[in-house]
């Protein structure tokens, strides 16, 4: 799974804190009013952009070609989740947020199933 390694070392830094501006929004919202939380979260969804920047330049080997489609699916997901919750901080709108913050969850799963498809296309991968 070498091809796939900084794509998830990346992540095991964005995603986190992309789960983290999420909890401390949802627990106080009049956090969109503060330049500070909006600036922190900003980055971290630049940083989601430039993860999936990251999968999608991924080159698999041949015997991952078949894999590698749902590698750019989670691409656009991050991408998706990273348009939603830029509008929801724009637009003060917490649903906004709530769908990015879903399209990152399914994102990570996909990841998962991306894992155990390559586990079964290269068990010696694992």
């Amino acid at each position: 799974m070498a091809y796939l390694a900084l794509a998830f070392e990346e992540g095991a830094d964005i995603i986190p804190g992309f789960f983290q501006i999420n909890d401390e929004v949802k627990s106080n919202a009049s956090l969109l009013m503060d330049l500070d939380w909006r600036v922190k979260a900003e980055l971290v969804v630049a940083s989601l952009n430039g993860l999936a920047n990251v999968f999608e330049m991924l080159d698999p080997p041949l015997s991952l070609t078949e894999p590698h489609g749902k590698v750019l699916e989670v691409a656009g997901l991050l991408r998706k989740a990273g348009e939603s919750y830029t509008r929801g901080i724009d637009e003060f709108d917490m649903p906004l947020l709530e769908t990015g913050s879903t399209l990152i969850w399914e994102g990570t799963m996909l990841v998962a199933e991306v894992t155990d498809d390559i586990d079964a296309y290269c068990p010696q991968s694992g």
